[in-house]
C-alpha cells in the first residue's frame, strides 16, 4: 500500500498542474496565473457567491458594485494579457475592468497614490452572454518596491471589476505573464566582463540575483570550464533549494 500511495502522490502534480504549465515554472516563456472568483472581494456588501457559471460574484441589486482581487505574480514579471470571465446579459450597461495599483508608504507622491489606473482596461461592450473580457494595454512590468522614487514604498496590484446589475456576474480572471531578465546596469560588476561584452546583461543578472559571485579577485572568469561543484551551487541558488531538518 505504501508503494501505491507514493505513486498516487507522485501523479498529483501532473493532475493539478498540466505539463504545459510545469514546463514554464522557470524561464522567460509565457505562464498563466488564475485568479478565482473567491479571490475577489466586494467594495460594498451587495455581492453574492453565485452565477450561471457556477461559483462567481454578482450584485444583489441593480447598482454599481465593485470587486477587487490582488494580482499575485513575481516582482519584475511582465504582464502580456489579462482576461476576465464574465457574463453580461444586461443590454443597457456594460461591465468594466482595469488594473490598478495601491501604493503604501508614499505620503507625498502625486503619480502613484491609492487606486491609480496603470493602463490596462476593458469593457463588455458587444458581449452578449458569457465570454472573456480582455483588457487592452501595453506590456507592463510589475515592481513591488521602490516605486515613485520613494525607497520606503511598495505597491499592491489589483484587478478592479465593476458590475452594474444582477444580470451580470464575474467568475474569475486569467493573467498571462513572463519573467524577464533584469536590465543591464551602467557599470560592470566583474573586471573581466565589461559592459561591451555580449553576455554582460545575463551575467549581471546572475550576479544581482545572488546565483554567482564570480571566481574571485573581482572576476567572473567567463571562459573557464564550470565544474560539477560550481554547477550544483548555481542550481541550488537559482532554484532556492532547501530542505527541512
Amino acid at each position: 500500500m505504501k508503494g501505491i500511495h507514493r505513486v498516487v502522490l507522485s501523479l498529483l502534480p501532473l493532475v493539478l498542474f498540466p505539463m504545459g504549465l510545469l514546463a514554464q515554472a522557470y524561464g522567460t516563456g509565457s505562464q498563466i496565473t488564475v485568479i478565482p472568483a473567491a479571490a475577489f472581494r466586494g467594495e460594498t456588501s451587495a455581492d453574492q457567491y453565485t452565477s450561471n457559471q457556477g461559483v462567481g460574484l454578482a450584485p444583489t441589486t441593480d447598482t454599481t458594485t465593485t470587486f477587487v482581487a490582488p494580482v499575485q505574480i513575481p516582482s519584475g514579471a511582465v504582464i502580456q494579457k489579462i482576461e476576465i470571465l464574465v457574463t453580461d446579459l444586461d443590454p443597457n450597461s456594460d461591465i468594466t475592468a482595469s488594473l490598478v495599483d495601491f501604493a503604501q508608504g508614499v505620503a507625498t507622491a502625486t503619480s502613484c497614490g491609492p487606486g491609480v489606473f496603470i493602463g490596462w482596461s476593458g469593457s463588455s461592450s458587444g458581449l452578449a452572454g458569457t465570454g472573456l473580457l480582455t483588457l487592452a494595454g501595453q506590456l507592463f512590468s510589475l515592481r513591488y518596491r521602490n516605486g515613485c522614487n520613494f525607497n520606503d514604498s511598495y505597491f499592491q496590484y489589483y484587478l478592479r471589476v465593476q458590475l452594474q446589475s444582477t444580470s451580470q456576474s464575474l467568475s474569475g480572471a486569467v493573467v498571462t505573464w513572463f519573467r524577464g531578465v533584469s536590465p543591464a546596469p551602467a557599470t560592470a560588476t566583474f573586471d573581466d566582463v565589461p559592459t561591451s561584452d555580449p553576455f554582460f546583461r545575463a551575467i549581471e543578472a546572475l550576479a544581482a540575483s545572488g546565483i554567482t559571485s564570480g571566481c574571485g579577485n573581482n572576476n567572473f572568469c567567463p571562459n573557464q570550464v564550470v565544474t560539477r561543484n560550481q554547477l550544483a551551487k548555481f542550481l541550488a541558488n537559482a532554484l532556492g533549494l532547501h530542505f527541512p531538518q
